[in-house]
């Protein structure tokens, strides 16, 4: 299907020679196939008349019905079952940048984390917790004017839904937004079931993380939702959640399984990332980690609810 429409070149600073700049100490000599998004993408309005540098650039994701999950494998992913997201969503069209947290990091005052040697810029931001990605989501909502959707911290952190603050996708929101959302793709990857054509994985991406939006992007114009970095989503992890979770708009459960290491809650994670295989990075496929744990492939991408404003 992607390949019959019309697609348009991004102009969005997505040129090859602006994406790598200051990036290029791992660069190989392959060339990556052109970032593209397609005609249908819907971009989030910006929240002021003059748009800051710190808001993301985001595509609404409007609400529908979809199958998650995947049928063939263990209790964790399974069983396939119908979920229906009610209301319209904001996602960013990347994961969150080295470019972007360091300017967060510069304002707040806080270190900055490492990025192994790979490069910083437009590459995705690595080495940052789930407790740090709801900080920055926080403090952008904050820079725009908008109602913070969180309260509390640590293991008695909420997240009020309904809010149009900046925060982290729900676990579904994710899929729904990676299978396609509202323009349906049923494909084993985000856009593709080739999965070198749509994300950095072990087979492909030089054992390193690669710049966002180097190849193609799903039917909602969104980049690099299966592999390069493991996103954060909002939920506690359960392994036997599925058969037990809402059919509209679940957002995990509320009690799942606590970290001994490090403290506090399991934290979903999605998309697997570019030292994985390409089975861990199905749309369909769960992950978590510790809320506290951060790691060389880890990263995020923020998310916030829609007024209908903001949709039309």
């Amino acid at each position: 299907m992607v390949c019959s429409r019309r697609v348009l070149l991004r102009g969005l600073g997505l040129l090859a020679g602006s994406m790598l700049l200051g990036c290029r100490q791992r660069q190989t000599e392959r060339v990556a196939p052109t970032a593209v998004v397609l005609p249908s993408a819907t971009h989030v309005r910006s929240s002021s008349e003059t748009p800051g540098p710190f808001e993301p650039e985001m595509v609404v994701v409007r609400p529908g019905t979809f199958q998650m999950g995947e049928a063939e494998r263990a209790v964790g992913d399974a069983p396939l079952h119908a979920v229906t997201i009610t209301r319209p969503y904001g996602l960013g069209v990347q994961s969150v940048t080295f470019e972007a947290y360091d300017r967060y990091c510069q304002a707040v005052g806080s270190s900055s984390p490492g990025d192994e040697g790979w490069g910083r810029g437009q590459r995705p931001v690595i080495h940052v917790d789930w407790n740090a990605a709801v900080s920055y989501c926080r403090w952008l909502s904050e820079q725009a004017g908008l109602s913070d959707c969180f309260q509390g911290k640590g293991k008695a952190i909420t997240c009020d839904f309904s809010q149009p603050g900046y925060r982290l996708p729900s676990e579904a929101e994710w899929e729904y937004a990676a299978r396609g959302g509202h323009l349906a793709q049923d494909t084993r990857f985000a856009g593709s079931d080739d999965l070198a054509a749509v994300g950095w994985y072990a087979d492909s991406s030089d054992g390193t993380t690669q710049p966002v939006g180097l190849l193609a992007a799903n039917a909602l114009g969104i980049y690099d939702l299966c592999g390069n970095v493991w996103e954060w989503c909002w939920d506690k992890y359960l392994w036997d959640y599925y058969p037990q979770s809402p059919s509209e708009d679940p957002v995990g459960p509320d009690r799942g399984q606590e970290n001994r290491y490090l403290g506090g809650w399991e934290r979903v994670r999605r998309g697997g990332a570019f030292n994985e295989a390409a089975a861990s990075c199905a749309v369909g496929y769960r992950s978590f980690d510790g809320q506290a744990y951060s790691a060389f492939a880890s990263g995020f991408r923020v998310a916030r609810t829609l007024s209908e404003d903001e949709v039309d």
